[in-house]
Order: structure tokens, then C-alpha cells, then sequence
């Protein structure tokens, strides 16, 4: 017995909206239902049944771009992982060595300029370790 196949139109799935039944395509020896969908944005194709309703094809392609603008536009620290101070010092001293070794590749004339500024970045990072074992002596004192 052939299987009845249950009318569609006007149901949505996702972001289609099922206008009509097409003729069904013929894939090998199996034939497969066809509707005609509207997109949410407008765009009117064929597409399979059996596509619609497992959730395979929920747009035309403009979900898709919706999703990717809508990552892109989120700020850049929603998607870093979160570091611990300790972690995120290590991170910036790894990097830091990585420049060093970069530097060596370079001219020396840049690379005078630019081991100035890694020296001085350096002693920035350096600072912070000194205040707080200056820190932790005075209440190691008291």
C-alpha cells in the first residue's frame, strides 16, 4: 500500500511557509515528495518534504547569515575564554617571547625600536609582580 501523504500548505516549519504541493522528483527508484516553501525573507524554491520536517533545510540560506552577523556583531569578549589573571600574565609573556624571537628575523634598526617597546611593556608586566610582593611583605609584617 502506497503511504498517504498529508497535506502541508500553510504549515511553517522554521522559516518556510509551505505554499503548494509540486510534482514529485524521482530520485533512483524512489520517489520523493516536493512542496513549494516561501522564505521568511521572501524567496520562493522547491524543496524536498523529507528536508523540511528532519530540520535539514530550515531556510533558503538567510538563517544562516542572520546567525553569522548576528556572532560577528556579539563583542569580541563574549567569545574569548575567560583567563585568570595569572593565566592571562603567562598569555602576554608567551607572547611577548614569541616577538622576541620574531625580532630576530627582522633588521636591526626596527628591531632596536621594537625591543625598546618590548622592554618597556617588560617592565609594565614586571611592576604589578613587585607591588604585590611588596604587598605581601607588609602584611606578612604586620
Amino acid at each position: 500500500m502506497p503511504k498517504t501523504r498529508e497535506d502541508l500548505v500553510g504549515r511553517i516549519f522554521g522559516y518556510w511557509t509551505i505554499l503548494d504541493n509540486a510534482e514529485d522528483r524521482i530520485f533512483g527508484s524512489q520517489r520523493k515528495q516536493v512542496v513549494v516553501a516561501k522564505c521568511r525573507c521572501g524567496t520562493i524554491k522547491s524543496v524536498l518534504v523529507q528536508n523540511i520536517v528532519n530540520k535539514k533545510s530550515q531556510s533558503c540560506g538567510c538563517l544562516q547569515k542572520e546567525r553569522a552577523s548576528a556572532w560577528m556583531n556579539d563583542s569580541w569578549e563574549n567569545k574569548r575564554p575567560v583567563m585568570s589573571d595569572q593565566e592571562l600574565e603567562e598569555f602576554k609573556l608567551k607572547q611577548l617571547k614569541r616577538k622576541q624571537l620574531q625580532l630576530k628575523k627582522r633588521n636591526y634598526a626596527y628591531r632596536r625600536i621594537l625591543e625598546i617597546r618590548l622592554e618597556k611593556a617588560l617592565k609594565e608586566l614586571a611592576e604589578p609582580e613587585q607591588r604585590n610582593e611588596k604587598r605581601i611583605a607588609k602584611k606578612q609584617s604586620e
